[in-house]
């Protein structure tokens, strides 16, 4: 017979979805994975996705700070309402079916990265580098405060009115589509 012991839970953790711990040996980047994978609340900081093949796969309340996703397969992934503070996405690979959706991105790479029209509608990317990127897709409510759009393409980005600019940082090789003041919206050039 299994004895349970149980614990005392302070009342400010009974509010938050259970996370659990992804275990060690079912790390995606060491099989690749020929079928979409499913991720639920899992808590899996510093997580190594390098170039994983990750298509179709989804991430659903998952912790995923500071996770490798440099060179992953990301087409057609969904992040839902995920934490992906400083998560590196360099070089990976997406899709206009990649979705981000009410997803924290504070402070995550992209840098240089075709983004293939990927969605990030209702996302945070406060601090995120997007410098150099293209092919950026929905921002519909995002919040690009303080995020570094230096040379980015965002002539194919929809929702641009709908997104909170404040602080956020463009230069002159940064492009808006036609009749997009950054200024108005609140964005800040950078010499």
């Amino acid at each position: 017979m299994k004895l349970l012991k149980f614990v005392s839970i302070p009342a400010f953790a009974l509010c938050t979805a259970p996370l659990l711990a992804a275990e060690p040996s079912a790390s995606p980047a060491a099989s690749p994975a020929a079928t979409p994978a499913e991720y639920s609340r899992q808590y899996m900081s510093k997580e190594n996705f390098a170039s994983a093949e990750l298509g179709q796969s989804k991430f659903l309340h998952a912790m995923l700070n500071n996770a490798n996703f440099s060179g992953a397969d990301l087409k057609e992934a969904t992040f839902t309402q995920c934490t992906l503070s400083g998560a590196d996405f360099r070089g990976a690979k997406f899709s206009e079916n990649t979705k981000f959706l009410q997803t924290n991105l504070n402070d995550a790479k992209f840098q240089g990265t075709d983004l293939g029209g990927a969605d990030f509608d209702k996302s945070n990317l406060r601090g995120a580098d997007l410098s150099n990127t293209k092919n950026i897709g929905n921002l519909s409510r995002a919040v690009l405060d303080g995020t570094d759009l230096s040379g980015a393409d965002l002539s194919t980005a929809k929702g641009l009115e709908e997104v909170v600019w404040k602080g956020a940082v463009y230069d002159g090789k940064t492009i808006f589509p036609a009749g997009v003041d950054p200024v108005a919206l609140g964005a800040v050039k950078r010499d």
